[in-house]
């Protein structure tokens, strides 16, 4: 018996649930670094930890996984036991519409000095050297997009929330320099129908470069 995934994909039923026991492992390892309650600040709640310690709340792998449990949901799955629960992917949510920035970005609790793509980064605006964190605001969003399902009070408050963050990467995505972040601020402002996603797509031609006769960005 063949059962589709996403895509239509046919799998064997053996092999699907076989690798949904895994899926589950995965579910629970990524569950020991989730943040709960309020015990380390209510402002933490519906967060992931760096590596596990729970004062080391991580926007860009709160993000990440958020995506991934987008992903996993799917009817048939559920039926053959990897459920997510609604209610989680709802309370990350909240932590992102709760710890939103004024001016409609996201930046990291702390400084995550391992990562070289989300770390920290100044950028000169006008003259003064600021952290944009276009990148992790473009992740977010992404995030934010893929669960634009998801219910209860913080689904009152997503769309807003998404369309502050494509705010500020419209005001400021002529600044970036680094490929990756150009990368991932146009696909953030392509989902959101952007009016700028021409303008963004044109300026990420200039980090193209042939190798190998394929087209990369560096």
């Amino acid at each position: 018996m063949n059962i589709l995934g996403h895509g239509g994909r046919a799998f064997d039923q053996d092999k699907l649930l076989q690798v949904l026991v895994y899926a589950n492992m995965e579910y629970l390892r990524f569950m020991a670094m989730y943040i709960d309650n309020d015990s380390y600040g209510p402002e933490r709640k519906g967060s992931f930890s760096q590596f596990g310690f729970n004062n080391e709340t991580s926007v860009w792998f709160t993000a990440w996984t958020l995506m991934t449990l987008a992903d996993a949901v799917y009817p048939e799955w559920e039926e053959k036991g990897l459920f997510i629960d609604p209610n989680l992917r709802s309370d990350i949510v909240g932590f992102f519409i709760t710890n939103q920035q004024p001016n409609g970005s996201w930046a990291e609790f702390k400084v995550a000095e391992d990562r070289n793509k989300f770390g920290y980064r100044l950028t000169n605006v006008t003259g003064t050297y600021q952290s944009l964190n276009l990148s992790l605001t473009a992740q977010v969003i992404i995030a934010l997009k893929a669960n634009i399902d998801i219910r209860g009070i913080p689904a009152k408050y997503l769309t807003g929330a998404i369309h502050r963050g494509k705010q500020w990467l419209e005001k400021h995505f002529r600044l970036i320099t680094d490929a990756f972040d150009m990368a991932i601020v146009t696909y953030a402002l392509h989902i959101t129908n952007s009016a700028e996603q021409d303008a963004a797509f044109a300026m990420l031609t200039r980090f193209k470069r042939m190798s190998k006769k394929k087209e990369v960005f560096i």
